[in-house]
């Protein structure tokens, strides 16, 4: 599975969304598809980057991806790993979007927004490290 690796930099997003691109376009994904793809990672990296290195730019980070497939299915798989303090995304209850703006806890949007764009997401804890998986198949 290709991989990259970057700083924790903001800036990297670009990056990474140039690479899900240029793979998702190879994959025929539709241009709402790769968006999505897109808007989960950006989640996903933002959530590495503020709350695993707290901003701390000479930390590292990566991100694989591949091609899957699937009972019929053909999607792109993202794997993001990060040495950050164990932090399992899939358990973090999701927000009421029902209640009032001034109600609601803060955070965890993003999270929920990746459940929600995603087909498939799995986390484990491996070496020391965050191992977040996600899968979006082609409709």
């Amino acid at each position: 599975m290709p991989k990259w690796i970057f700083n924790a930099k903001i800036d990297n997003i670009e990056k990474c969304n140039q690479i899900i691109e240029e793979q998702c376009g190879n994959l025929n994904f539709l241009p709402k598809e790769i968006n999505q793809v897109q808007l989960a990672m950006e989640e996903a990296v933002v959530n590495i980057i503020k709350h695993a290195y707290g901003n701390d730019e000479s930390q590292e980070f990566s991100m694989e991806m591949n091609r899957t497939d699937n009972d019929n299915k053909s999607g792109i798989l993202l794997r993001f790993t990060d040495t950050g303090p164990f932090f399992n995304p899939l358990e973090k209850k999701d927000p009421d979007t029902h209640l009032a703006l001034e109600e609601r806890e803060i955070g965890g949007l993003g999270i929920l927004m990746i459940k929600q764009m995603m087909d498939e997401l799995d986390y484990q804890r491996l070496d020391e490290q965050n191992v977040f998986s996600m899968i979006k198949y082609k409709q």
